[in-house]
């Protein structure tokens, strides 16, 4: 029986642009959001249609935000030039990261304050009110060497206890998320550069324009530089212990091949993508159009095979990720809203296959 995507929640309340979102791990029921607004959002999804959410307030725009190592916590960097741990049980910051130095935080946490955020439902626009525990009251006073150093992405390595960031210098800082020291940093080429990525070995990959360089903390060098693609590579992510998958400019999908630094294209995506993530062994790609396109990367021979797209009300897609069981992802689109989407089994012969989310009849 074929299989079908729906949409089970739109989430909503950030005031500015939301600049990440993610599942937590080995959970599809939560999630955490964070914006240029300062707000760092976890959402619990509680039933089809319905979420509770806890807010937390940072004075600088948030740039990055992961879980880590669990969902009961979570790490952030913002514009301020910091990345701060955060305890979403007790709500409060337990340690701070610059790109200068690492510190202990000493400022206690501000009284808790009550506050509302909408989390919207379905296309017929339910809205559910949420009470949100105002949690810790993040400050940052911001030298003039600290606005040179903003970060402007992060990844968290929770096997060896890793945050790496890139700051818009160009550079890239690795911390000790265990010591709370940083380890080292590296100056990037001029261009720009994306987001860190963890490997299994340890090792920080970042594409700068149409390349990728490897950093292992023990040299002062990249430990590989190699270039997969003629033009930039605007996504990249893990896949596997050894393997890349990255996305260039020209729409095509390469596989890179770490330990030989060799790379392939194994496609040519039918638009312009504008985010990319993973779920189970098929890659999402989020396009400028609106739509949503898998391509299963265990069948590409002898030629890739895209699945239907889904399209997206909001405008066009700038993030996207999917959850540990391959069941369900996230999107956000450009009107600023959360949508979450579960893939079900449909029974052409059951009547219920006839109904959208929640029961309701499906659009025509």
């Amino acid at each position: 029986m074929p299989d079908a995507l729906h949409d089970i929640a739109t989430l909503s309340g950030h005031e500015a642009r939301i600049t990440g979102a993610c599942f937590a791990p080995g959970r599809s029921d939560r999630l955490l959001s964070c914006g240029k607004d300062g707000a760092l959002v976890v959402w619990t999804l509680t039933g089809e249609d319905h979420a509770d959410a806890q807010l937390f307030r940072h004075d600088a725009p948030i740039t990055a935000a992961h879980f880590w190592p669990d969902d009961e916590a979570a790490i952030f960097c913002a514009d301020d030039g910091t990345a701060r741990l955060i305890d979403l049980g007790e709500g409060t910051e337990t340690a701070r990261f610059t790109t200068i130095e690492a510190m202990r935080a000493d400022a206690a946490p501000s009284s808790p304050l009550a506050r509302r955020i909408a989390a919207t439902a379905d296309a017929a626009g339910t809205i559910v009110a949420a009470l949100i525990p105002f949690g810790a009251l993040l400050t940052a006073h911001q030298s003039a060497e600290q606005k040179k150093q903003r970060l402007s992405s992060a990844a968290a390595d929770a096997a060896k206890s890793r945050l790496a960031a890139v700051s818009i210098k160009p550079e890239l800082i690795l911390f000790d998320l265990a010591s709370l020291e940083p380890l080292r940093s590296w100056k990037l080429p001029a261009e720009a550069a994306g987001p860190p990525v963890f490997l299994a070995n340890g090792s920080v990959a970042v594409c700068v324009g149409p390349k990728v360089l490897i950093f292992d903390e023990h040299t002062t060098r990249p430990i590989a530089a190699f270039k997969p693609s003629n033009t930039p590579l605007r996504h990249v992510l893990p896949l596997g212990p050894s393997a890349m998958i990255g996305v260039d400019e020209s729409k095509h999908v390469v596989r890179i091949d770490l330990e030989r630094t060799l790379s392939q294209v194994i496609a040519r995506l039918p638009a312009q993508p504008e985010a990319v993530g993973l779920i189970g062994g098929r890659l999402l790609i989020g396009d400028t159009k609106r739509g949503v396109t898998e391509l299963d990367l265990a069948a590409i021979a002898p030629e890739p095979v895209f699945a239907e797209p889904l399209i997206l009300p909001g405008g066009k897609i700038r993030h996207i990720a999917g959850s540990d069981d391959g069941a369900r992802f996230l999107a956000v689109t450009n009107d600023n809203r959360l949508r979450v989407y579960e893939r079900r089994i449909i029974d052409p012969t059951s009547p219920a296959s006839a109904a959208g989310p929640g029961g309701a009849p499906a659009p025509a």
